[in-house]
């Protein structure tokens, strides 16, 4: 679905498997892109960009019964990837603002969970999940030119960064194993 576009947009979806969903949404955007891969079976896919120019956001899925939404909206040079292999893991990107960048990659976790919410200008943020169990990753971005990578492997991590005002950076490592 595009609507409300003068310039440029890209939207792609490709799934192999059965029982896999993909939508992509682009109202009021210009040069926007926007892909879907999802390969395995009954993954959910969903992107939204609304009012947004420049930027892009990717899923890629090899997985079953995975989750992944990246959601960008009110700004400029906003750009997600999510990446996910296993099973039941779910991503969440959420973006705001301007000059972002939110990376979620999950490799062979089950059950998983990552969220990156972020606002404000020039924010950057990773979570990488791998071979895993329960991890639940939270990382929440407001201000400016803030940075932070967590990285969780293990089994039954939490962990939850949360970053405002002005040039931070960090990064965290959970690995437990209980």
């Amino acid at each position: 679905n595009q609507n409300d576009s003068y310039y440029s947009q890209s939207v792609k979806v490709n799934q192999n498997g059965f029982a896999n969903k993909g939508l992509i949404t682009q109202t009021d955007t210009d040069f926007k892109n926007a892909s879907i891969s999802q390969n395995g079976h009954g993954n959910y896919g969903y992107v939204e960009q609304t009012g947004t120019n420049f930027g892009s956001a990717d899923i890629t899925q090899n997985a079953w019964g995975s989750e992944a939404t990246a959601t960008q909206r009110n700004g400029n040079n906003l750009n997600a990837s999510i990446s996910q292999t296993g099973l039941g893991n779910r991503a969440i990107t959420d973006q705001t603002g301007h000059n972002h960048t939110a990376t979620v990659k999950q490799e062979g976790a089950s059950l998983g969970f990552a969220s990156v919410d972020q606002s404000g200008l020039n924010n950057t943020a990773s979570v990488t999940q791998s071979w895993g169990s329960n991890n639940a990753g939270y990382v929440t971005q407001s201000g400016a030119y803030n940075e932070e990578a967590l990285l969780q492997s293990g089994r039954n991590n939490t962990a939850s960064i949360t970053q405002s005002g002005f040039g931070g950076a960090g990064q965290a490592m959970a690995n437990s194993v209980s």
